[in-house]
């Protein structure tokens, strides 16, 4: 097993765990809870496989849903670590949201993808998961607010694209994702979000298209 493959094997870990405790959080049974698991953890990887026309790897390897199976029964019989300790659950996000977003960044410089490509294919493998995690509990997607989560995936895609002639391929695989994982941590310590407008009706009630 190659440094890449564990380190996708731990996104997948860290983004089905969260999917997890959110849909816990929904009142979901163990069969929800598996399959939020397996949307999370396996959902950006399998759009951006899907995009690039490559054989989907969490179809094609075997250690990628016992990986889901695993934490999602952890997760499901033990939740009181995760729900007690938020700070777990966005460290665990935040750590998949990195991996992710270079090792899709790296699949697509593979597969000859243009670098506008390749920035969007790093950001959907990195985000894709969570989204349709949100998507199903009626949520709106964490990509479309106002926190600095998507952004955190772009920097760090470009800078596995700068890297990528300079560095050893595991090398910038660990800086590129520490630095994703490190911006994300800090623009929630430092509450750091982008710029956003408000539209509030001082009636509650949306305004006629004239």
């Amino acid at each position: 097993m190659n440094a890449v493959l564990i380190l996708d094997l731990v996104g997948t870990f860290a983004f089905a765990a969260v999917g997890v405790i959110a849909g816990l959080h929904k009142g979901i049974d163990v069969l929800g809870a598996f399959l939020l698991g397996c949307v999370t953890g396996l959902g950006g990887g399998i759009i951006r496989d899907l995009v690039l026309d490559l054989p989907v790897s969490a179809f094609h390897n075997a250690w990628y849903l016992p990986v889901v199976l695993l934490v999602t029964t952890l997760t499901f019989l033990f939740p009181k670590p995760f729900i007690l300790n938020y700070r777990v659950l966005l460290i665990l996000d935040a750590l998949g949201l990195g991996t992710f977003a270079v090792i899709g960044t790296e699949k697509a410089i593979q597969s000859g993808t243009a670098l506008a490509g390749t920035l969007v294919l790093g950001m959907i493998s990195a985000a894709g998961g969570g989204m349709l995690k949100d998507m199903l509990l009626g949520e709106m997607p964490l990509v479309l607010r106002k926190e600095i989560y998507m952004t955190s995936a772009l920097l760090g895609s470009i800078i596995f694209c700068v890297l990528h002639p300079l560095l050893p391929l595991q090398l910038n695989f660990l800086f590129s994702a520490l630095v994703t994982l490190l911006l994300r941590l800090l623009s929630l310590k430092k509450r750091l979000n982008l710029p956003f407008k408000l539209l509030q009706d001082k009636n509650n009630v949306s305004p006629a298209i004239e």
